[in-house]
């Protein structure tokens, strides 16, 4: 992970308050709108460093995907 994904990360773990979030929530907790700025900067840095996880660990393209924690 890059200094500056890192810090991205830090960013968004400091602002999660609850145990749940869906990806619009996510987002908006970072005031954040572009889905794939948010993806590359923030959400796949943050999975790949095992700080997140998806609900849905064994499915995560699933429809029914609900959110991460």
């Amino acid at each position: 992970m890059t200094a500056q994904a890192s810090g991205q990360v830090k960013h968004l773990i400091q602002n999660m308050e609850q145990t749940e979030y869906s990806l619009t929530e996510l987002m908006a907790l970072l005031d954040l709108s572009h889905l794939a700025t948010f993806q590359k900067n923030y959400l796949n840095p943050a999975l790949e460093a095992g700080v997140i996880e998806h609900t849905l660990s064994d499915k995560p393209k699933s429809s029914k995907q609900g959110g991460w924690h």
